[in-house]
């Protein structure tokens, strides 16, 4: 195809398929040759259709949904020459609407299995998404898939480095059911879990005691202007990250002004973590932060010390930078 594009050979695409296929032979495994290639053109031609010409549903003006290609079919051809075979013919025992919300699977003819819709234990008559309650009572956790588990934190707000084993999902999931972590609000608004992120850092939050959260404003506002917390400049920013990436402190900056923090969720904690095979008690101070460009929310955790020193290695976002020098951290 390098060749057919270069604009100085005027070769036909014909010309130069049949003398590149000319002594070739098909695979047939273990790096040995099969047949000889001679339908090769004929073969190259078919996935070329495939490409241009791939049938997709689509409502037409009326709203009924039919069989269409991606392009237009070339004039006076019909679907079985272009791409091999006429898409029609498998859906003659079921409609393509069907097919399409996937209520039977057009290969069988068959109806999908349907997976109940979880309910909020909590409250039995809101639905939840697909992962955000499992019962582990009747399904251990140690036997529910990791794929699951990914879920069933995602909608808890436990953060989880993207690497995690399966056995680090395991335990993760049986300290924060232990702790009777609940759901996270704004990820159930969610109701996507191909959106569950997990770019958080490689040294994940493990929390070896439960967490006392203090959400009440009037005490968050006295804690954050006592003198024991440390008072974040230029200088103490320098001090933590190093100079230079100034893109990333205007974003910042803009974060704070332009109301991308949501004040309302400001948490502070204490609790006690494993750091270095050692115990640590630390605070925590945990916000939701939504992103400057897509109504993505993002959960931040600043940890501090008990004497409110800054620990970079456990403080953390859920967006791509958050294990390392993001605008929403920042801000």
């Amino acid at each position: 195809m390098k060749k057919y594009k270069d604009l100085t050979n005027h070769q036909s695409l014909v010309s130069l398929l049949t003398e590149y296929a000319n002594g070739q032979h098909w695979p047939a495994g273990n790096n040995k040759p099969g047949d000889p290639a001679t339908d090769y053109i004929k073969r190259v031609e078919l996935c070329m259709g495939l490409m241009m010409h791939a049938p997709i549903s689509a409502q037409d003006e009326d709203g009924k949904w039919i069989l269409k290609p991606m392009r237009p079919l070339p004039e006076g051809r019909e679907w079985k020459y272009v791409i091999g075979f006429d898409p029609h013919q498998h859906f003659s025992p079921i409609s393509v609407e069907d097919s399409h919300t996937m209520k039977i699977w057009a290969r069988t003819g068959v109806a999908l299995p349907k997976i109940e819709i979880p309910i909020d234990q909590s409250n039995p008559s809101d639905q939840l998404p697909h992962g955000a309650y499992i019962d582990f009572n009747h399904m251990p956790i140690c036997v529910v898939p990791a794929t699951m588990l990914v879920l069933w934190l995602f909608y808890h707000g436990v953060p989880h480095p993207k690497g995690s084993s399966r056995q680090d999902l395991v335990t993760q999931v049986k300290r924060a059911y232990d702790m009777k972590q609940p759901l996270d609000e704004d990820r159930l608004a969610i109701k996507d879990g191909s959106t569950a992120r997990s770019y958080v850092s490689f040294d994940t939050i493990t929390i070896v005691s439960g967490v006392e959260w203090n959400g009440d404003g009037e005490s968050l506002l006295a804690s954050l202007r006592s003198t024991s917390t440390p008072q974040v400049n230029a200088e103490y920013i320098n001090g933590i990250f190093g100079e230079g990436k100034n893109g990333v402190r205007d974003r910042a900056w803009l974060r704070f002004v332009s109301g991308h923090l949501d004040i309302e969720t400001l948490k502070i904690g204490k609790t006690s973590v494993e750091m270095n095979v050692s115990k640590v008690d630390v605070n925590l101070l945990s916000m939701k932060v939504t992103q400057s460009m897509k109504n993505v929310v993002y959960s931040v955790y600043i940890v501090f010390s008990s004497s409110e020193e800054y620990i970079p290695k456990l403080s953390k976002c859920d967006c791509p930078n958050g294990w390392l020098f993001c605008s929403h951290t920042l801000a």
